[in-house]
């Protein structure tokens, strides 16, 4: 855990950039991580995290309209006795009351509450504003009785770009805890792992998060967290929060297995291949295999000697002989998907590659 950073110490602390001057990475078992689901929470996941970490879970509690109320992700975190940080996502900024009756709300349930954090995208021109935001949240965290005072820990997500601008410097005097959003921050890539490297070289004390997913931007394009790239920085950084948990259903972050490789140390990413299994009637069906331990995304196949090509559900077909998926996803370690099928011309062969 991250300890409170004033505005000297910081200073301090943004000057020290040689890598040997950074302390040895924390052991894996010690990571956050986020638990981002609004409804239907993966509530096995709770249990999961308990068994690969002993670190904080981040319950993403409030975005922006929606409020996590789920009473079997309350009983799951109760029962697991999970430290938890109640993440507060805000595009934008209003009253703080809404942090408070957050923290009231869960705590009242027995959820061990460990800190509140802000999610906001502030930026760089706003970020006194946004000090000044802060500071009135965590005044309002603070409760007196006749005989106490209550300190609730507020907590932030914070962007690299903000160490250019000096009004940074009061942000972090205004919280207790950070974590530095090292992903999503450069379209179109989710994720550059030598401009990551070059701030935790840079700032080695400071807790970076560390991407598990994919998305699909606008165009339709997909990007991916890939596993050998996040294990370079996961090597190197001292506290890492992982953005986000495995799971049942989401295609979209990778397993488990793999989650828990790149936090152990280095992985080699094995190509992913393509079957063609034949069917009674002729057809074959077109199936994607990951023979490796870690999570690859499924990139397009691209289908010859066909003369006619179908897709399964999550799968488009362009061009008559080009599948891909509906939105980015992975091919978790031993998993077997099949994409469409296809039946060959009379007299020739189906031939089935993957877009590299």
């Amino acid at each position: 855990m991250i300890t409170p950073v004033t505005p000297l110490l910081f200073i301090v602390l943004s000057l020290i950039s040689s890598p040997t001057s950074a302390p040895a990475p924390i052991p894996p078992g010690t990571a956050d991580a986020w638990l981002w689901q609004r409804e239907h929470a993966d509530v096995d996941a709770v249990a999961r995290f308990a068994e690969f970490s002993s670190g904080r879970l981040h319950v993403l509690a409030v975005d922006d309209g929606f409020v996590q109320h789920d009473p079997r992700l309350v009983a799951a975190l109760r029962a697991a006795r999970t430290p938890t940080i109640l993440t507060v996502r805000l595009s934008r900024l209003g009253d703080v009351a809404v942090v408070v009756d957050t923290v009231a709300w869960w705590r009242a349930r027995g959820v061990d509450v460990r800190a509140v954090e802000i999610d906001h995208d502030c930026g760089t021109a706003s970020l006194a504003a946004y000090a000044t935001w802060l500071t009135t949240a965590k005044q309002a965290l603070s409760t007196t009785t006749t005989t106490t005072t209550t300190t609730t820990p507020l907590a932030i997500t914070a962007l690299p770009a903000w160490w250019a601008h000096p009004d940074h410097a009061a942000v972090l005097a205004a919280v207790d805890d950070v974590t530095v959003q090292l992903h999503a921050i450069r379209a179109p890539a989710l994720f550059d792992v030598d401009d990551a490297l070059r701030f935790v070289r840079a700032h080695p004390t400071l807790r970076v998060a560390l991407p598990t997913y994919a998305v699909t931007l606008k165009n339709g394009t997909p990007i991916f967290a890939v596993a050998d790239d996040v294990a370079r920085l996961r090597a190197v950084a001292v506290q890492v929060a992982w953005f986000r948990l495995p799971t049942r259903t989401d295609v979209t972050a990778w397993s488990w297995p793999t989650l828990r490789a790149v936090d152990a140390g280095p992985v080699v990413v094995t190509p992913l291949s393509v079957e063609l299994v034949s069917q009674p009637d002729g057809a074959v069906d077109i199936v994607v295999v990951n023979s490796g331990a870690v999570d690859v995304p499924l990139s397009p196949v691209l289908v010859a000697g066909a003369l006619v090509v179908d897709v399964v559900v999550g799968f488009r077909l362009s061009g008559g002989a080009h599948i891909s998926a509906t939105q980015a996803r992975y091919v978790a370690p031993g998993a077997r998907v099949v994409v469409g099928w296809a039946r060959a011309v009379r007299g020739g062969a189906v031939h089935a590659t993957l877009e590299r």
